[in-house]
Parts: C-alpha cells; structure tokens; sequence
C-alpha cells in the first residue's frame, strides 16, 4: 500500500508551481533565482526580469486612435527604486497601502 505523501512540496508547492506555469509564467530554478537576486535571499525582487516584462507590458501601447503610451527607462527604474523603498518593516499591510497611494 502507498502511503500518501505529507511533505509541503508534494502538497502545496508543486501544484501550486503547475498552476502558475499554466497561467503562463516561466520556472526559473533555484540557481538561477539565486543568481538573479546576487545571492541575497532577502532581495525579492528579480530586477532584470522586472525590468524586461515592464518594458514588454509597456511598450508603445494604443489608448484610443489619437493617442499612445510609452515608459521610459527612467520611469521603469523609478519604479523598481519605489518597489525597493515600500516600508516592509512595518508590516504586509502598511506596505500595501504605500504601494497602493504610489498609483493615486
């Protein structure tokens, strides 16, 4: 008889990792996360990959027939820096809020 198995990545992070690649988004191993994040493991964010996706996600869009949008380089990264900034120390939900008064 097979005794099912109880570890936390046969339960929740494999299927939750096929969900997310089912969605569309790319695994990137660990090495490579490490890599990324210069070997911090407290640097969250991947600021290569960011910097890529936003320039993809935002490229020249059309709003209406007279008009289109475009972000800069500089604006990317003064996003990434105001990303960097959100207060975490003070908690999930007052970082929250920062970055939810960032886009008013």
């Amino acid at each position: 008889m097979n005794t099912p198995s109880f570890k936390e990545d046969h339960i929740s992070q494999i299927p939750a990792l096929q969900m997310l690649i089912n969605l569309g988004y790319t695994y990137i191993a660990p090495t490579e996360s490490d890599r990324q994040r210069g070997g911090k493991h407290t640097n969250v964010l991947l600021d290569d990959i960011l910097r890529s996706q936003l320039r993809i996600i935002n490229a020249n869009k059309h709003i209406s027939s007279s008009r289109t949008t475009y972000i800069s380089d500089t604006n990317i990264e003064n996003g990434i820096r105001a990303l960097r900034e959100l207060p975490m120390q003070e908690g999930y939900v007052i970082a929250s809020e920062a970055l939810y008064n960032l886009s008013l």
